[in-house]
C-alpha cells in the first residue's frame, strides 16, 4: 500500500471510531464529493478525500476540548472566535488528525481548518472541502434545485454561491458573519 493510500485509510479509521454514525454518514458524503469534485476541477483526490473524510472530527467535542485543540495550531483565537467557539472546530479537526494520525499536508490540513467560514486566498482543496461541506447530497436543508445549480458552476461561483447561502443563515440567526467569511464574499465579488 502506497503512503497516499495508508494516510486515507488511519484518516478514515479515526473518524470512524470518533464520530456519531449520522456525523460519520456526513463526513463519508463529504469526501465521496469532495473527491468528485477534484477530479472535475484537476485538484488532488485523495488530499480532497482526506480533508473532506476528517473535516469534522471535532463537531461533536465539548467546546472546552474545542478551544484547547484549535489552540495546539499556533495561529491565535480571534474575537469572532472566541464569541463562538464552535467556528474552531476545523482548527481542531486538524490538529486531531495531526496528533492520532501523524498527517502533516499543509493543504489539506488548511482545508479542514477553512471549511468552517472559509477565508480570502483560499487554494483549490479548501475551496472544494467548503463547497462539498455544504453540498452533500444528505444535507436536508439544501434543496435539489438549489444543489444540481450550483454543482454547475466553476469552482469559485460555486464556492460565492456557498457562501451567500451561508452568510444568508448566519444573519437569519441574528449573528455576526465571520470575518474570514467577509473577506472571501470580498475577494470572490471582486474577481468575479
Amino acid at each position: 500500500m502506497d503512503d497516499r493510500n495508508v494516510w486515507r485509510s488511519r484518516a478514515a479509521a479515526l473518524v470512524e471510531a470518533s464520530l456519531s454514525r449520522p456525523r460519520l454518514n456526513h463526513s463519508r458524503e463529504v469526501a465521496r464529493l469532495a473527491s468528485e469534485l477534484c477530479d472535475r476541477f484537476h485538484a488532488d483526490e485523495e488530499k480532497g478525500y482526506i480533508a473532506g473524510i476528517a473535516h469534522d472530527l471535532a463537531r461533536e467535542l465539548d467546546i472546552s476540548e474545542m478551544l484547547l485543540l484549535a489552540e495546539t495550531d499556533g495561529l491565535p483565537l480571534r474575537d469572532w472566535e472566541k464569541a463562538n467557539p464552535l467556528l474552531l472546530h476545523g482548527r481542531a479537526a486538524a490538529a486531531i488528525l495531526m496528533k492520532h494520525t501523524g498527517f502533516k499536508d499543509a493543504e489539506t490540513l488548511q482545508a479542514i481548518r477553512d471549511h468552517v467560514t472559509g477565508r480570502g486566498a483560499m487554494g483549490p482543496i479548501s475551496k472544494i472541502v467548503f463547497a462539498a461541506d455544504f453540498l452533500e447530497p444528505k444535507r436536508d436543508f439544501v434543496s435539489p434545485e438549489f444543489r444540481r445549480r450550483t454543482l454547475g458552476l466553476s469552482l469559485d461561483e460555486m464556492v460565492l454561491a456557498v457562501l451567500e447561502r451561508k452568510i444568508h443563515f448566519v444573519r437569519a440567526a441574528a449573528k455576526e458573519v465571520a470575518v474570514d467569511a467577509q473577506a472571501l464574499r470580498e475577494e470572490l465579488t471582486t474577481h468575479a
